[in-house]
């Protein structure tokens, strides 16, 4: 079986900020193109950090401060772990795994960037890595842990579909959008009569 790069899944149309855009751009922009995370370029368009909604919630939010005076530059991730892509996708997440990370930037041999790829992407193209997934997924379930206790709902990308919301409920260890929220409770009370 031929193995699938990085640079086959991965999206090319990555959205992009600078280090000085406050955090209230940075979450506009997540808001407007329906992403969870923004990667942070020089003026070289190479990839300097990574910002993600948890980003938002953990170093502004939480800490009640102002995202109109919140640069990019303080509360982005860094630095930021960089793949090229012709990388075989098992290795990219093995190293997600490895790193605790979901999302890698994709660079070119000059280090500018040129792609993005999630866990989300490689998953559609390889389900067998589900497994692997899951034990990425596991290391952040105290993180999101956390996050449960900043605020009851959010905004942002549903850890399942993908898909904004303003009304993202954290249940099991992600955060989930309505929709999702109500395919869960069905399946709870579904296992509750099945058990009776």
């Amino acid at each position: 079986m031929r193995s699938v790069s990085v640079g086959e899944v991965a999206r090319r149309d990555v959205i992009t900020g600078s280090p000085t855009e406050t955090a209230v751009e940075i979450a506009y922009k997540m808001r407007e193109h329906g992403i969870g995370s923004v990667v942070i370029v020089n003026e070289k368009d190479e990839p300097i950090g990574i910002i993600t909604e948890r980003d938002l919630v953990i170093k502004v939010v939480s800490q009640g401060k102002n995202p109109d005076e919140v640069i990019a530059r303080d509360i982005m991730s860094q630095p930021v772990i960089t793949v090229e892509e012709d990388m075989e996708v098992n290795e990219a997440v093995k190293l997600m795994v490895d790193k605790g990370i979901r999302r890698l930037p994709i660079v070119d041999d000059n280090g500018k960037l040129i792609g993005i790829v999630t866990m989300q992407d490689i998953l559609q193209v390889e389900p067998y890595l589900v497994a692997t997934i899951e034990e990425e997924m596991k290391k952040f379930q105290e993180e999101l842990e956390e996050l449960e206790e900043v605020s009851e709902i959010i905004e942002g990308v549903c850890d399942l579909c993908e898909t904004y919301s303003e009304e993202l409920r954290f249940v099991d260890g992600v955060w989930v959008c309505p929709e999702c929220y109500e395919d869960i409770l069905g399946r709870e009370i579904e296992d509750r009569e099945l058990e009776e």
